[in-house]
């Protein structure tokens, strides 16, 4: 915390001290939540219910990780097979977002193409 100096004149004296009662209300918030944090994990089933729900995660994040890997080979035979990957993906995408989305997106693709005089869409 900056410590008032008889030199500073009243604004700045008065800016300083709400910069000094703005942090120690900060500081106090900060500890009471991280102190109701600590109270309610003090029962044994409210850190079992912690504990499943960070396991929980952690599996879905594990499973989450398989399902990629599991859609990079189907894109790696696709490709194999000579299908372009990023056309793919693209499409792929498309259909996800939907087909209102995806007009809307493709509408607005063309005026900027067409803004910027490129000649790559057909």
């Amino acid at each position: 915390m900056k410590k008032l100096a008889l030199k500073e004149g009243p604004r700045q004296v008065g800016e300083i001290a709400t910069g000094i009662v703005d942090q120690m209300i900060d500081e106090a918030v900060a500890k009471s939540a991280g102190d109701m944090l600590r109270e309610s994990l003090d029962t044994d089933s409210a850190k079992a219910k912690l504990k499943s729900y960070v396991d929980r995660w952690e599996r879905l994040e594990e499973e989450r990780q398989a399902h990629a890997a599991d859609q990079n080979e189907v894109l790696k035979e696709a490709e194999s097979d000579g299908f372009d990957k990023a056309a793919l993906k693209t499409l792929l995408g498309w259909r996800k977002k939907g087909e209102d989305k995806v007009k809307e997106t493709l509408g607005y693709v063309a005026v900027y193409h067409d803004a910027l005089g490129m000649d790559v869409l057909p």
